[in-house]
């Protein structure tokens, strides 16, 4: 049976949609045809017709609203207006003039009546480092700790400088590195490429080369000469007196009736501080009663509150006398043997293994040691020049206030923490901890320098004023 193109294809039709009756009658049709049968051909169901083509819609732009273009021109011109007021207060407080737009973005973070108390702190993540904030003062801090320094790039055509080696290593990874994949949209070419080009456009022409010049995707124009735009002086309010050093010391802020209590009790005026802070553990109205305790531990001597009370008995009884030490670069005077002992043990001893966060360093020739912290270089300073607090019923005396703070306590006989086990009581919440520690704890001891483990407290402090690896860095031997 010879079919044509047009029978075939309706077949086909037939056979996809499943018509399998209607595929019968179209056969027995086909066959009518080739034997020229004088009956009628079947009639389909269905006229098959010739699909219409598919015409291209051009939609019209959409147009946007000028609105939103002003919105988008804003927002790539965005600049921050400071007033006139910030400006006088930036001015009056020393804020640099290159980051204005920051401090003025984070206005409600900062009090700038305190702005000199703000410590500035070091970007590295492990370090603690901090300084009072003026211009450059980390500067020497991050190339002695952190090793900054400028490290130009190696590639060609590119003038970056870093100024670290992990800023370096990120220069290199996200500018030089794989990339991002190319786009339709990236139209605004990197112009070094386009140089290249205008370069091989030019050895063309001297070598007088038929092809035709690279043509550049933009005109090379004369740029325009910038206006000096003159801002107004700002005027300059005559400032406030400036306490000394420009510093203001962080004190307990004591209310005018405690100063009025402990004027009528005579207390006296170097602890009202360490009054207000215990002043739930005394009885105001019975103050002339409260006896001040001798501080030398097997000694239960008491006397009457008054200016110097317990100096003829530490005198007479326990030996006390000013003993200066005789270290050069040192003016350090003790109170008694025991407190020279101590000065000599921990100021002029061993010392501490030396760590790289200790940038700080003893201007004195004769004494190697460095600091983490400025303030802490200045207690050690004060230790130096024998600038000390001293107790007003005895002869003691400290560099550090807590300290001074802890020896009244003494004085009084304060014990205002008490250990949940045993319920001994103590003077200070360290001396409380010390004790858990060494008493009530069944964790064994670890030297930090060499890993000797003991299970007592005297054995392993015998074994610290041995060690050999804590030695190595001794500063006397």
């Amino acid at each position: 049976m010879v079919v044509g193109k047009y029978d075939r294809f309706v077949q086909k039709y037939l056979k996809k949609t499943k018509r399998l009756k209607t595929l019968k009658e179209f056969e027995k049709g086909l066959d009518r045809k080739q034997k020229n049968d004088e009956r009628k051909p079947v009639k389909l169901s269905f006229a098959i017709q010739k699909a219409p083509e598919r015409k291209k819609i051009e939609k019209a732009p959409i147009e946007k609203n000028p609105h939103q273009i002003k919105k988008k021109e804003m927002e790539e011109k965005k600049t921050v207006v400071i007033p006139d007021k910030f400006l006088k207060i930036a001015k009056k407080f020393g804020l640099p003039e290159d980051h204005l737009e920051f401090f003025y973005d984070n206005r409600e973070s900062f009090h700038f009546e305190s702005m000199e108390k703000t410590d500035v702190h070091c970007i590295e993540k492990t370090c603690k480092f901090t300084i009072k904030a003026s211009p450059k003062c980390l500067l020497e801090h991050m190339i002695t700790a952190h090793n900054y320094t400028d490290i130009p790039c190696c590639k060609i055509d590119c003038s970056y400088v870093a100024f670290s080696q992990t800023n370096s290593k990120h220069h290199q990874s996200r500018f030089h590195g794989h990339g991002k994949k190319t786009t339709e949209y990236g139209t605004h070419r990197c112009p070094l490429k386009t140089l290249e080009q205008f370069e091989k456009d030019l050895d063309r022409k001297q070598k007088k080369d038929e092809r035709k010049p690279v043509k550049l995707s933009f005109a090379i124009q004369k740029a325009p000469e910038r206006k000096k735009i003159e801002k107004a002086p700002i005027e300059n309010k005559p400032r406030q007196i400036k306490k000394k050093n420009g510093e203001v010391k962080k004190t307990v802020v004591i209310p005018d009736k405690f100063i009025k209590i402990a004027k009528k009790f005579g207390l006296p005026e170097e602890h009202l501080e360490f009054f207000y802070k215990n002043r739930d553990s005394f009885h105001w109205e019975s103050m002339k009663k409260n006896d001040i305790h001798c501080i030398e531990k097997p000694c239960k001597f008491t006397v009457k509150a008054s200016q110097k009370c317990l100096v003829e008995h530490m005198i007479t009884a326990h030996n006390y006398t000013d003993i200066p030490c005789d270290k050069t670069d040192c003016s350090f005077v003790a109170f008694s043997q025991k407190n020279s002992k101590q000065h000599q043990a921990k100021f002029h001893g061993h010392g501490v293994k030396p760590t790289e966060y200790g940038t700080h360093p003893c201007p004195y020739s004769t004494c190697k040691v460095s600091f983490g912290r400025a303030y802490q270089l200045q207690m050690h300073l004060n230790v130096h020049q024998n600038r000390a607090l001293s107790c007003s019923y005895c002869q003691y005396r400290n560099v550090r206030e807590d300290m001074l703070q802890q020896h009244l306590l003494v004085h009084f006989n304060l014990k205002n923490f008490a250990c949940d086990i045993c319920q001994r009581t103590f003077k200070t919440n360290m001396l409380l901890n010390h004790h858990k520690k060494t008493v009530h704890t069944t964790d064994d001891f670890i030297c930090v320098d060499c890993g000797f483990v003991a299970k007592k407290v005297a054995l392993f402090n015998k074994h610290r004023s041995t060690c050999k690896e804590r030695l190595k860095f001794s500063r006397i031997l």
